[in-house]
């Protein structure tokens, strides 16, 4: 009877601790599987499911990706850093506009400041040189521009991006781009 309980034990403390290391891989598979931040890998929000976390079954999830960043140090505007990069609908479902907002980071990661653009909305290098202040607002931060497609954003679909931070106060260490829904 003792043999039967330490093989019956045995047998059990197996299929327990094979049970742990599915759920623990599994979970790890879901994080890595997609971004359900919506962001640059870089950072992570303080709370993963805060409002601003996309959902993968009710809301659009997006990725960032191709990320640039350069200083054009004397334009009609001041001193700019532009960030350009794309962002890819990850998820299920289509998005009505993509808002992108980048947070630029000084020394011991405080926040300089933030700025958001609507992915689709360009503008090119020589322009931004010479376009006021004003105008590059519009032009970035405007629900639709013509032939950008940047409405009905479908799964799998990306869309280039440029935000624009006007006069940085202070040295620029790194930022951090996030991605969420638009509603345009």
């Amino acid at each position: 009877a003792i043999r039967k309980r330490e093989w019956a034990i045995g047998v059990f403390s197996f299929f327990a601790g094979l049970g742990i290391l599915l759920l623990l891989a599994s979970g790890a598979y879901y994080l890595g599987a997609f971004n359900p931040w919506g962001m640059s890998p870089a950072k992570k929000p303080a709370v993963p499911h805060s409002p601003n976390a996309a959902s993968a079954t009710a809301k659009p999830v997006f990725e960032v990706q191709n990320l640039d960043a350069y200083i054009l140090p004397k334009t009609s505007a001041g001193k700019l850093f532009v960030i350009t990069g794309t962002v890819k609908n990850v998820g299920k479902v289509p998005s009505r506009g993509i808002l992108v907002r980048a947070t630029l980071f000084g020394k011991d990661n405080q926040v300089l400041m933030e700025q958001t653009s609507i992915a689709g909305n360009m503008i090119d290098k020589f322009s931004l040189a010479h376009t006021m202040r004003i105008a590059i607002e519009g032009s970035l931060s405007g629900h639709y521009t013509e032939g950008s497609g940047n409405r009905d954003v479908s799964p799998g679909n990306s869309l280039p991006f440029m935000v624009v931070c006007f006069d940085p106060p202070g040295v620029v260490e790194s930022y951090e781009v996030l991605a969420t829904n638009a509603e345009l």
